[in-house]
């Protein structure tokens, strides 16, 4: 199995993050760890919730949440590849 490995979870770390009201936007671009190719349609979500995104063609996504969901856990997963997970708190918030 693949893996969406650092290659993710750094371009993850290093998206725009944002509050606005109530609610956090994160912002980024999946890539295959080896290849750097985007990851089409991959997809994101909150850990044992239904909120989640999909990626696009490019492996482009904006998630926006409730800033509650700040100390759970966000999933990154494709078919093919190893899930891959991170928490929200370890985000900074510019």
């Amino acid at each position: 199995m693949r893996k969406l490995a650092l290659a993710v979870l750094l371009q993850f770390f290093l998206a725009s993050v944002y509050s606005q009201a109530e609610f956090i936007t994160i912002s980024g671009r999946i890539v295959d760890a080896e290849t750097q190719e985007p990851l089409s349609f991959a997809t994101l979500n909150i850990q044992h919730s239904a909120k989640g995104v999909v990626a696009n063609e490019a492996g482009e996504f904006e998630f926006t949440f409730q800033k509650e969901h700040l100390s759970d856990t966000i999933v990154f997963s494709m078919t093919g590849y190893q899930t891959e997970k991170a928490l929200g708190q370890s985000l900074s918030v510019d």
